[in-house]
């Protein structure tokens, strides 16, 4: 195995640990818990620049948990942690730039964090989550539509897909580039957020008191 494999799958790990130490946004709930598989996920961004380009990118390493019972969807909650570094826009440059302290700050700030803290239904049988986002420790409270792509077999593994999709505006975080545009409107305030998320159940104890 390579170094950089090496480390990208320590990265992995860490953040997976880091999950689980603390207690899941609805420890109480009875939804079974799956994680996210970063191999099976995506977490990717879109942003207008110069308002004509579309410009997209990704972020490659994540970790996550999911608790989900198609029986009772009121019983949904998440949290996600994406690794900041992780970050590629496609130019190995336009990172460097995006990582510094005028944009994400990602030695100071080197994660970001949602955490659901409720969820309703929507029209389609979709699901509105209603969380916390952190980002360069601001965090700010948003709502994101999720649909529930299904539950299957993967292997001898269950494993279930959700896709979700909804906007932020940058300036809410502090994500601003003032430097970098030199104070002109170079970029758009609005950014397209996009998880495809591919998670398999974990085997868990089941809480005292739990319902199944």
């Amino acid at each position: 195995m390579s170094g950089r494999a090496l480390a990208a799958r320590c990265c992995a790990t860490l953040l997976a640990l880091a999950l689980l130490a603390s207690p899941p946004p609805a420890a109480a709930s009875p939804a079974p818990t799956y994680q996210v598989r970063p191999g099976d996920s995506v977490v990717e961004y879109t942003i207008v620049k110069w308002g004509v380009f579309h410009e997209q990118g990704r972020f490659r390493r994540f970790a996550g948990v999911i608790g989900y019972d198609p029986a009772h969807p009121e019983w949904c909650w998440t949290q996600l942690t994406v690794e900041v570094a992780s970050i590629d826009s496609g130019i190995g440059e336009r990172d460097e730039t995006l990582l510094s302290d005028d944009f994400f700050a990602a030695r100071q700030y080197p994660q970001m964090r949602f955490v659901s803290r409720g969820v309703r239904r929507i029209d389609g049988g979709s699901l509105l989550l209603v969380g916390e986002l952190t980002i360069r420790d601001r965090t700010r409270r948003i709502e994101v539509p999720v649909r529930v792509l299904g539950i299957g077999r993967g292997g001898h593994q269950e494993v279930a897909g959700f896709d979700a999709r909804f906007a932020i505006d940058r300036r809410d975080f502090g994500v601003l580039g003032s430097k970098w545009s030199g104070g002109q409107a170079l970029l758009a305030d609005r950014v397209e957020i996009h998880l495809q998320l591919g998670a398999e159940r974990a085997r868990e104890a089941v809480a005292p008191g739990a319902r199944r």
